[in-house]
């Protein structure tokens, strides 16, 4: 028979640990989804709130029928003790109003309100937080009330990408549940179940760069990302690297994104792409008979011209450093351009050492 489960890849283990705690009768009432981007960790708990309306299948089973009218609903989003918050539209911050509401209605709207409600159809009701790790202080101090005294049978569950970053009286009040990376092989049959590309040349050539993030994967299949991936590879291995002629051909690249937000984001995802290489190289050092042609053949000249393992590594950190250094200056509104050509020229330095 089918299950519920059946299309989601990469995380039985969680799927069975879950199984066991309701049949033991131990399922929390908090729980913290940790893990990177795109792996799964807010479809798992989506899938999960569907199992446990599921008016046709018992608890323990874990499993959804698909057609009750529960399962409805949470297909159609209008489950009425199903919610699922995150940060607002162009903020990276979770603020406090999406907890208790906008100041003229506060403690008489928000998650925590409703959260505070009795069930309307089911046995409890259960919540989503999306981007946990960005409350700030006021939104944590006013969710972590509702964690401490939760309402009987409701279920919490937060996701984050880096636990780290919340209090830690709201980490000690879940239970922990980490999401590894996707394997290569389960992202390019997601990529083509989903019919995110039909071609699976280009499914495994997004996943093997998507470091295991399906949501990273389904934008690579992007052509014009392929083409900035490309051009960056390719100039990085041509001897010698050539900055001006890189940054060129990188700028002349960004141009077809429509705005300046577009080619922003562009210009990240060549400094991922660059750091992403730079670390496959760093890889060829350790275990040479993995490594791609390009790989191998930049390992091969850096080690030339360093003449030994650990100045190879060494340089290879510092580009990987200044890679993540063109995000960070973006992020503060730099111009697209200067940082594609800034970025050239420190490698270039980097690379002659």
């Amino acid at each position: 028979m089918p299950s519920t489960w059946d299309d989601f890849r990469g995380h039985g283990e969680q799927v069975e640990m879950f199984r066991r705690a309701i049949a033991r009768g131990r399922l929390s009432q908090g729980y913290l989804f940790a893990g990177p981007a795109g792996v799964g960790k807010r479809t798992f708990a989506r899938k999960l709130a569907t199992c446990l309306f599921c008016e046709r299948h018992e608890e323990y089973e874990l499993e959804a029928c698909g057609h009750c009218r529960s399962c409805r609903q949470m297909a159609g989003g209008s489950h009425p003790d199903y919610f699922e918050v995150g940060c607002p539209e162009g903020k990276r911050e979770l603020p406090i109003s999406v907890f208790l509401g906008e100041e003229d209605e506060r403690g008489r709207a928000g998650l925590c309100y409703q959260l505070s409600l009795s069930p309307i159809s089911g046995g409890r009701r259960f919540a989503v937080i999306n981007d946990a790790d960005a409350m700030n202080d006021a939104a944590a101090n006013a969710f972590l009330k509702t964690l401490e005294e939760p309402q009987p049978g409701a279920i919490l569950v937060l996701i984050a990408q880096q636990p780290d970053e919340l209090l830690p009286t709201i980490r000690s009040r879940c239970q922990l549940v980490r999401f590894a990376p996707l394997a290569t092989a389960d992202i390019v049959a997601l990529l083509l179940a989903n019919g995110v590309t039909t071609d699976q040349g280009a499914a495994w050539a997004a996943a093997n760069v998507s470091e295991g993030s399906l949501e990273v994967a389904s934008r690579l299949v992007d052509p014009a990302l392929i083409s900035l991936r490309q051009t960056i590879i390719e100039e990085l291995s041509k001897q010698p690297f050539d900055p001006s002629r890189t940054a060129e051909r990188l700028v002349k690249g960004i141009e077809p994104f429509s705005d300046l937000a577009a080619q922003r984001e562009a210009t990240g995802w060549i400094a991922r792409f660059a750091a992403t290489f730079f670390r496959q190289v760093a890889h060829v050092l350790i275990e040479p008979a993995t490594a791609d042609e390009a790989a191998a053949a930049f390992a091969d000249r850096l080690l030339r011209a360093t003449g030994d393992d650990a100045e190879a590594v060494e340089r290879l950190t510092a580009l990987i450093d200044r890679a993540a250094a063109v995000e960070d200056q973006l992020s503060l509104y730099a111009s697209p351009v200067l940082c594609i050509e800034s970025f050239a020229y420190d490698a270039a330095n980097r690379l002659r050492g």
